[in-house]
Order: structure tokens, then C-alpha cells, then sequence
């Protein structure tokens, strides 16, 4: 019991060494079994993916069942559950990356349709939230992942059950260089937008139950609002470099840099929102539950731009489009 709480009650080198263990796991036993125009149903990649569901889903149903009954079992069973999907959507993006230079003519870096961001936002949104998680001064904070996990899981099942998943040729619009960078750090951006939603939740919970003198078992309010300023701290430079990036991708792609498209309009209103956010906390001008307020408000702009603009909006980025 003691191993696993050491090892789920870190977040770093272990981390990578085990998501690397993984990735060669799905790695080695294909190596030289591969070919260019294979079916891809075979491929480690994409067996793997409902086995990492069903551990998102189990590690978030043990988490909210912790909440309920007090069992030390039932918080370290969810950590480790939750330290191995991760782990395991992380090793799933990797291996992509080979496995897409082995089956199609132009291999790339497994982040060019829905399918495979989505994998990779799990992955970004996991690690960061176990990051946090596993700080004692957040305990508490795994009940408010859960239901962002349990939500793109499920849009993960959704698209597999659609057959929306495999490795597609590229359009020529994507085969550049700027590629893996521009949507490494968007998704980077979008995950630590996530994770802050979830800290502004906690914090709301929170302050209803002091409003209520009600004893709670979550965070302080002071210590809800640094967990939301530090994920954004991560996640608004990185989402900067995404649009940055994207511009100067555009320029090459299209003769200019910016354009007016959904897509980029609305990278530039989640951009202002945290921005914004940023600035009335350096300033005082919003402090306490209005902060908080403002990271859901800034969820559900990051998931409009995420998938709303992808389905419903047309524009130079409709490859982003299911189909």
C-alpha cells in the first residue's frame, strides 16, 4: 500500500519512464510487421484505446466514490488507476507517431484529425490534473477531474463508435513542419484550461459550502484560486506560441497571417479571455468567485473552439471536420 501511494502521489520522472515503458511496449511487438495501405484495426494504437477508456472511466467513478465513503482503498485504487491511463493515452500518442510512418505513404505526428487530438487533450488534461492532484494542499481536487475525464472518454467512445478513428493521409495544408508544434501547444493550452475550469468548480463548491457553515473536506478558497491561476499559468504562454505558431503556419500555407477564419476568431477570443483573466488578477480588479466564474466561462469558449467551430462552422480548418 505504501509503493502505491509513492507512486501515485508523485508526478515526474516515474511518470515518463513508465509512459516510455508503455510506448515501447506498443512499439516492440510490431516492429517489422507494419506495411504502407494495411488494415489499421490491427494496430496496438487503436486496440489499446478502449482498454484506456475503461480505465479513465473506472479511475473517475472510484474518485467520486471516495467522496462518498471514506476508504483509503478506494482514493489510492483511483490514483493508480487514473497514473496508468495517463500514462497509457500519453504512450498511445507516442507510438502514433511511428505507427503513421509505417502505414501510410506520408507518415506525420498522430495530431491531425479529431480522433487523434482527442487522445492527446486526455493525455494533456490527465497529466496536469494528476500533477496538481497529487499535492496535499489540493486534496480533494480528483472529485472535480472526474467528470472532465468521465466527458472526453465518453466523446472518445462516441467517436469510436462512429469509426472515426485510425490514421488518415494528410491534406496539403497540414504537410508542414509547423504541424506537431502548432497543435502540441494548442492542446497543451486547451488541457491546462481544463484542469482550470475544474480548480474554478472546486472553488465554487467551495465557497457555497462556507457560505452555508457547512464543514468541507475541499481546498480553501485562497488555495482553489492558486490552482486555477497555476494552470493557467502553464497553459496561456504555451496557447500564445499555439497562435503565434498557427500565424506564421498560415502565412506559409495561405500568403497571410491571420484571416479572420472561425477557427482563428475563436483562438483569439479563448486568447483574450485568459488574458484577460490574468490581467484583472495582477490588477484586483476581480478577485474570489468572480475568477472562478471566469474559468467556466473560458471552458466552454476553449471547447467551442476545441469542437463546436470543427462541426458546426465552415472555414480554412473544415479538415478538422468530422467524416
Amino acid at each position: 500500500m505504501n509503493v502505491l501511494k509513492r507512486l501515485t502521489g508523485s508526478f515526474g520522472a516515474g511518470y515518463l519512464l513508465f509512459m516510455a515503458a508503455m510506448a515501447a511496449a506498443l512499439v516492440v511487438p510490431q516492429w517489422g510487421h507494419l506495411s504502407v495501405g494495411m488494415q489499421q484495426d490491427s494496430l496496438l494504437t487503436i486496440i489499446m484505446v478502449p482498454y484506456m477508456v475503461g480505465l479513465f472511466l473506472l479511475a473517475s467513478t472510484l474518485f467520486l466514490l471516495s467522496a462518498f465513503q471514506k476508504l483509503s482503498w478506494l482514493s489510492i485504487s483511483a490514483r493508480l488507476f487514473a497514473f496508468v491511463a495517463s500514462a497509457l493515452a500519453g504512450s498511445i500518442v507516442l507510438t502514433t507517431i511511428w505507427e503513421t510512418h509505417q502505414v501510410l505513404e506520408i507518415g506525420h505526428y498522430g495530431m491531425s484529425n479529431i480522433y487523434e487530438v482527442s487522445i492527446l487533450l486526455l493525455a494533456v488534461t490527465s497529466s496536469i490534473g494528476l500533477y496538481f492532484e497529487g499535492k496535499k494542499r489540493f486534496k480533494g481536487f480528483a472529485l472535480f477531474l472526474a467528470p472532465l475525464w468521465m466527458m472526453q472518454a465518453l466523446f472518445i467512445v462516441w467517436l469510436l463508435s462512429i469509426n472515426q478513428v485510425g490514421h488518415k493521409e494528410l491534406l496539403p495544408a497540414l504537410q508542414s513542419q509547423w504541424l506537431p508544434w502548432h497543435v502540441l501547444a494548442n492542446f497543451i493550452g486547451y488541457g491546462s484550461f481544463f484542469v482550470a475550469a475544474a480548480a474554478g468548480a472546486m472553488q465554487i463548491m467551495r465557497s457555497k459550502a462556507d457560505a452555508r457553515g457547512k464543514v468541507s473536506r475541499l481546498p480553501d478558497v485562497e488555495t482553489c484560486t492558486d490552482l486555477h491561476y497555476k494552470a493557467i499559468l502553464i497553459g496561456f504562454p504555451v496557447f500564445s506560441l499555439a497562435v503565434l505558431l498557427g500565424c506564421v503556419w498560415a502565412y506559409e500555407a495561405w500568403g497571410g497571417y491571420w484571416s479572420w477564419d472561425p477557427k482563428e476568431t475563436w483562438a483569439l477570443i479563448v486568447w483574450l479571455i485568459y488574458g484577460g483573466y490574468l490581467h484583472a488578477r495582477y490588477t484586483h480588479f476581480a478577485r474570489g468567485n468572480v475568477l472562478a466564474w471566469w474559468t467556466i466561462i473560458g471552458f466552454i469558449a476553449t471547447l467551442f473552439c476545441y469542437l463546436g467551430v470543427n462541426m458546426f462552422l465552415d472555414g480554412m480548418h473544415s479538415y478538422g471536420k468530422l467524416g
